[in-house]
């Protein structure tokens, strides 16, 4: 049994959006915080091992609530159908290594194939990586959204992370699937990409598909963009709307008004735009990511203006244009979009933790919460850019290593996925 440590730092933000505690204190015994602040000081038994941090802040894990751990290595859509299940496995290990190193601590994962095995290896001790919440499959329409209809409809079926589902009947039997494979929480779509935002499902799949996962004590995200999908996932009662770009104001109040989250993920779009050439992504591309992220912003302040729960999210899967230990960055953006620094790290710890039904367990420190914690090396709300160098990374109670789950591997320009000698050609990026 280990003894109590007390960790000592100039500043304590502890998540709840409360303004930052100077001297901050946080007391952990075991895998949990038993105590913050001065009572922290006032609890530590005599002797304590103590931890100074002198100029550093301390917050709580950071956690992204929208991603696919998959091991993309390419931005190409038709290699990450075909890549080999074995080095997807392996990739996507590696990128919850560093990305629990970055100083994310716990992870909600909309669709991968690798998601459950690399969940359960993550529970198991068996690799370092973040705690993760997994949808298994996202459950779309055929010729829908994560249908990738440029390749036979078999082929997407067994390879791709998407369970294709028609009617509600069939809509009430993918949810049990999913329930089946092991999911936490059920992701739909309700629309296309950026790029077309064409509603997806009927009114009655909807509801069939939400009715389904609620009678079964599940959550349902929703992939939806343009103002009439996102107002019909909100009709349909899902908890929340992953993407959001193209929200109108009516939509904004009705889902503050109902407490639907939006899981916001700008800085995957945003580095699509700005590096994707450099890995022959094309230019037309990479400008219509351009413009989905201007959407994006104006629908995050839109959200924020209307007083909707805002939680981080990247849609990171492992593309070579983001390493982890960037995947920070997203705050930034969020600034950009009128969040305060203050507001953009709940939205990465108490928010996100909201969003997974985890808020009574983590994304806070406070007595009793799983002591997921991080330190930098100065005031976050001075310098947000400092939160991608954690000097301390914690995950309930254990110190992680800052080199977990790095070697010598620098991101290249890929000529082919790794398929032997197969080229493969680029896929169209959006389902129109």
């Amino acid at each position: 049994m280990t003894s109590p440590v007390l960790y000592l730092a100039d500043t304590l933000i502890d998540g709840t959006g409360s303004a930052p505690q100077r001297r901050g204190a946080v007391l952990v015994d075991g895998e949990r915080i038993a105590a913050v602040g001065e009572q922290a000081r006032a609890a530590a038994p005599a002797g304590v091992h103590v931890v100074e941090l002198a100029g550093c802040t301390l917050l709580p894990g950071l956690i992204d609530a929208h991603l696919h751990l998959d091991g993309w290595r390419s931005l190409n859509r038709t290699d990450w159908v075909l890549m080999d299940d074995g080095l997807r496995a392996i990739d996507a290990a590696h990128d919850a290594a560093r990305m629990l190193a970055a100083g994310f601590t716990s992870v909600r994962d909309m669709g991968s194939v690798a998601a459950v095995s690399l969940r359960e290896a993550v529970r198991a001790g068996e690799v370092p990586g973040p705690r993760m919440q997994v949808a298994v499959k996202g459950i779309y329409q055929t010729g829908g959204q994560g249908d990738r209809a440029w390749l036979p409809l078999d082929m997407v079926r067994a390879r791709e992370s998407c369970r294709l589902a028609d009617g509600p009947d069939d809509c009430r039997r993918a949810v049990r699937e999913m329930v089946r494979a092991g999911a936490d929480v059920i992701k739909i779509a309700a629309s296309g990409g950026p790029r077309s935002m064409v509603p997806h499902f009927s009114p009655e799949e909807l509801a069939a598909l939400v009715d389904e996962a609620h009678r079964m004590g599940f959550r349902v995200a929703c992939h939806a963009l343009g103002a009439v999908a996102i107002r019909n996932a909100v009709d349909a009662g899902v908890d929340s709307i992953e993407h959001g770009y193209g929200l109108d104001a009516a939509t904004a109040e009705r889902m503050a008004q109902r407490g639907t989250f939006l899981v916001c993920d700008l800085l995957m779009r945003e580095r699509y735009a700005t590096r994707g050439p450099a890995f022959r992504y094309p230019q037309a591309e990479a400008d219509a990511a351009a413009r989905a992220l201007e959407t994006g912003m104006a629908s995050l302040r839109l959200a924020h203006e209307a007083g909707v729960r805002v939680a981080f999210g990247t849609d990171y899967g492992g593309q070579p244009i983001l390493p982890p230990n960037e995947l920070a960055d997203g705050l930034l953006l969020m600034i950009e979009a009128g969040l305060s620094a203050l507001e953009a790290i709940r939205a990465a710890t108490a928010t996100a933790a909201a969003v997974m039904g985890w808020e009574d367990r983590l994304g806070t420190l406070q007595a009793g919460r799983l002591a997921d914690m991080i330190a930098v090396s100065a005031d976050p709300l001075m310098d947000l850019h400092i939160v991608r160098r954690p000097v301390l990374v914690m995950q309930g109670g254990r110190l992680i290593p800052p080199d977990v789950g790095t070697w010598p591997r620098e991101a290249q320009v890929p000529s082919t996925h790794r398929q032997g000698a197969m080229t493969l050609p680029m896929a169209p990026v959006e389902q129109r």
